[in-house]
C-alpha cells in the first residue's frame, strides 16, 4: 500500500492499495506500474507530495525521549591547525536500546534542553555518546552543540514510536517509564482506553518474555 499526503487539500491523505499482482518476481516491473500510476493519477500540477513506508512517517513524533546527562569531559583536539575544546557528553540512554539505530540519521530528532535557558547558542563542538561499553554508541559526533551541565535532562524530540519497540535493555539501560500527554478533557478517555488495552505501555514484547520467564523458573 502507498499513501499519498495531499498539501494542497488540508493534508488530507489518500491511500492507493497496490493490487495488481505480478506472475514473476521483477522489482524492476513493480517500481515501473507504480511510477506510472503516480504519474497518471497524481501528476505534479496536482500538489501532492508521495511517500512511501507511511507508517514510519506518522510514528516518529508521539514519542519524546528525555535522558539525563551523566557525565561531560572537555578535551583539546586540533582542526585546520587550530587547538579547539571540544566536549564529550555522555548520556542514560543508548543506540542499543531507546535510541532508534539504524534510523537515527533518517529521523527529524532535535535535542532539547528541559530546564530554562531554552534558546541556547549551537557554538560547543560536542560528541554526544550513549551509555554503553559500545564503541559505535555515539549518538551525534563532533557536532556543534549547546553548553549543558552534569545532572540536566534533555529532550530528544521526535524520536518515534519505534524506539519502544526496539528497546531491549541492552547492557543495562533499561526501560524509561511512559508517561502519556493529552488535553484535559481527554484524560478520561485516554486512560479508559490504556486500561482496557492488554498492551503494557510499550513494552508488550519484553513484558511478555519476562511474565514467560518467571512462569518458567516457577
Amino acid at each position: 500500500m502507498i499513501a499519498v499526503v495531499d498539501t494542497s487539500v488540508d493534508n488530507s491523505i489518500v491511500r492507493q492499495p497496490l493490487t495488481e499482482k505480478y506472475r514473476q518476481n521483477s522489482t524492476e516491473r513493480v517500481c515501473a506500474s507504480v511510477r506510472s500510476a503516480l504519474d497518471t493519477h497524481f501528476p505534479p500540477s496536482s500538489g501532492t507530495v508521495v511517500i512511501a513506508e507511511p507508517g514510519q512517517f506518522f510514528a516518529t513524533s508521539p514519542y519524546t525521549l528525555a535522558v539525563k546527562v551523566v557525565a561531560k569531559r572537555t578535551r583539546l583536539t586540533t582542526i585546520d591547525g587550530t587547538l579547539r575544546k571540544q566536549h564529550d557528553v555522555y548520556v542514560n540512554e543508548s543506540r542499543e536500546n531507546c535510541i532508534p539505530r539504524e534510523m537515527y540519521t533518517f529521523l527529524d530528532i532535535k535535542h532539547l534542553p528541559l530546564s530554562p535557558p531554552y534558546e541556547r547558542p549551537l557554538n560547543q563542538l560536542t560528541t554526544l555518546w550513549g551509555a554503553t561499553c559500545h564503541p559505535l554508541d555515539v549518538i551525534e559526533n563532533g557536532v556543534p552543540f549547546f553548553d549543558v551541565s552534569v545532572g540536566e535532562w534533555l529532550l530528544l524530540d521526535n524520536v518515534g514510536a519505534y524506539a519502544m519497540v526496539k528497546a531491549c535493555g541492552f547492557n543495562g539501560c533499561g526501560f524509561p517509564p511512559v508517561h502519556y500527554r493529552t488535553e484535559s478533557d481527554d484524560v478520561e478517555r485516554v486512560c479508559s482506553i490504556l486500561e482496557a488495552s492488554r498492551l503494557f505501555p510499550g513494552y508488550s514484547q519484553p513484558e511478555a518474555a519476562l511474565r514467560n520467564a518467571n512462569v518458567s523458573s516457577n
